[in-house]
């Protein structure tokens, strides 16, 4: 009986043990968590930064004024964009934008 009862108080010992260092290394972990927590985050948030001014770049580079600003200028025939002179009859009004100003004009 004196056997079992030093085995029963060894394996909570040990249970004992084992869940003390199971605690501790997940509290080291914790620690170590929340202090990289502000570093990645500030890392994270620059990443972003740079990916939205990349963004907004490509976005002012691919804009219809940017294009007509270069020279070229956008037709529209009832507020739509005409894409070919096939779409247009004579009598037609249409509306010619440039990079700077517009014009109305009657197709002949």
């Amino acid at each position: 009986m004196q056997y079992a009862l030093e085995l029963l108080q060894f394996t909570q010992n040990m249970v004992q043990n084992a869940t003390e260092r199971t605690l501790a290394v997940a509290h080291n972990y914790i620690a170590a968590s929340a202090r990289d927590i502000p570093v990645i985050t500030r890392q994270r948030l620059k990443e972003e930064h740079r990916h939205l001014d990349q963004l907004a770049e490509l976005t002012t580079a691919l804009a219809p004024e940017t294009t007509l600003l270069r020279g070229y200028s956008i037709t529209l025939k009832d507020g739509k964009v005409v894409r070919s002179a096939a779409e247009l009859k004579k009598g037609d009004r249409i509306n010619t934008k440039f990079g700077a100003g517009e014009v109305d004009s009657v197709v002949e």
